[in-house]
């Protein structure tokens, strides 16, 4: 029998309907059985049941883990749109042994994932996808654009193009706990909020250079599908392998998701489509629930 997949999100009650898609949709689509690790906090009993009926009828097998206050303790919430539970990805080694695709609450999986689990890392510690925003201002203005300078200041003497969105990352969990001292360092929370962007620009700065980059379409941005493919055939730097931008998990980022009320730019943006789609896979999880 072929291994499981082990995936990892983190929730709170307040994105729980939302990381109940992302695990309806992983496990409906995924070719081998899927063992969903689910950091929670201030779930309800109620909560914890839903979740519970949901891998039960996807035929995937369930570890809870407590995202405490003790485990927050240091972390400062820099970005109302940032929630602390994001810290939840910096434990992952400490609670997980192999390999993890770890996923953000505000993703829609659209493809099988079991290739992505699978993926040779090349000795890489984690697979990550290259943050799309970047590359397109290193595109469109160098890297010495003023919007870049936060991140040019995250990566030190890696490039900024090797800056990456931690939405979708493929964690050897073992691979981490072998290097001295990471695993703890990645749980320094009061470091990590030091950040403007938190745990990413902190996963940046410790992983810079221990990392296997995936094709775009692993952590494709929602919208202007067109203009994403368009603007990665002008970025001739791009290394071939990465370039196939073809949505396999879709990330809903900005203030904007497609479960609020759609919004006149949302749609100018080529985001209508998608947030229809997305309403629809979501009533379908849901429901059953």
């Amino acid at each position: 029998m072929a291994e499981a997949v082990q995936i990892a999100l983190a929730s709170d009650r307040n994105m729980l309907d939302a990381a109940l898609v992302v695990i309806g949709t992983a496990a409906r689509q995924c070719s081998v059985p899927v063992t969903v690790h689910f950091m929670g906090r201030d779930l309800s009993e109620a909560d914890r049941a839903r979740l519970a009926r949901l891998c039960e009828l996807e035929g995937a097998a369930l570890v809870q883990h407590e995202l405490s206050e003790a485990m927050l303790a240091g972390a400062v919430q820099r970005n109302a749109a940032i929630s602390l539970v994001a810290m939840a990805r910096l434990f992952l080694p400490g609670l997980v042994s192999g390999r993890v695709v770890y996923l953000d609450c505000d993703v829609r999986v659209a493809a099988d994932i079991a290739p992505l689990f699978t993926r040779p890392l090349d000795g890489a510690l984690m697979g990550v996808v290259r943050d799309f925003l970047v590359l397109d201002r290193v595109r469109q203005q160098g890297t010495d654009s003023a919007r870049l300078r936060g991140h040019v200041s995250v990566m030190g003497d890696a490039p900024v193009v090797e800056y990456f969105n931690s939405g979708v990352l493929l964690m050897d969990c073992d691979a981490i706990n072998a290097e001295p001292g990471l695993a703890e360092a990645m749980t320094d929370l009061a470091q990590a909020s030091e950040y403007p962007l938190s745990d990413q620009d902190y996963l940046n700065l410790l992983f810079a250079g221990r990392t296997h980059f995936l094709p775009l379409g692993w952590n494709a941005i929602w919208g202007r599908n067109a203009y994403h493919a368009r603007a990665v055939r002008q970025m001739d730097w791009l290394p071939e392998a990465e370039r196939d931008t073809r949505a396999r998990i879709i990330h809903y980022t900005g203030p904007k998701k497609p479960w609020k009320p759609a919004t006149l730019s949302a749609v100018l943006r080529g985001r209508g489509p998608e947030t229809l789609r997305y309403r629809r896979v979501a009533a379908k999880v849901l429901s059953r629930l």
